[in-house]
C-alpha cells in the first residue's frame, strides 16, 4: 500500500527532516545522510530547551525535488507497485548511495 503525504507543508512553512522523510517514504537517519552527502540545503533551528532541529523550508523541499524522486513517490506517479517498476532494468539506480532516493533525470521516461 501506498500513502501519498505530497500535501505535507504546502503552505510553505519549514517542516521538520522527520515530517518530509515521511513524506517521501523514507527513513529519517536514511534522508538525514543523503542530504549532507549531496550537499542540500537546510535549516537548523535552535530548541527552546536547547539542541537544533533541521528544518526544510518550501525552497529546500523544491530544490531536492527538482534534482530527485525518492522510490516510493516514483511508484505513485507512475501508478505501479515496486515489481512492476523494474527500476534495474530500466537504467534506474539510486542516487548518492541512498536506497531508496534516484536521480530525477534518471527516471525522466517513466515520469512522461
Amino acid at each position: 500500500m501506498l500513502i501519498n503525504f505530497g500535501h505535507v507543508g504546502q503552505q510553505g512553512e519549514a517542516i521538520s527532516l522527520a515530517v518530509f522523510a515521511t513524506s517521501q517514504g523514507l527513513r529519517t537517519a536514511e534522508l538525514a545522510a543523503f542530504i549532507r552527502r549531496m550537499g542540500l540545503p537546510v535549516r537548523r533551528i535552535r530548541r527552546p530547551r536547547g539542541g537544533d532541529q533541521v528544518r526544510l523550508t518550501a525552497t529546500d523541499r523544491q530544490e531536492f525535488h527538482d534534482r530527485f524522486i525518492s522510490f516510493r513517490n516514483l511508484g505513485i506517479r507512475v501508478r505501479k507497485d515496486w515489481e512492476s517498476l523494474r527500476l534495474d532494468a530500466g537504467g534506474i539506480v539510486p542516487a548518492g548511495r541512498s536506497a531508496r532516493i534516484c536521480d530525477r533525470s534518471d527516471a525522466a521516461d517513466l515520469l512522461v
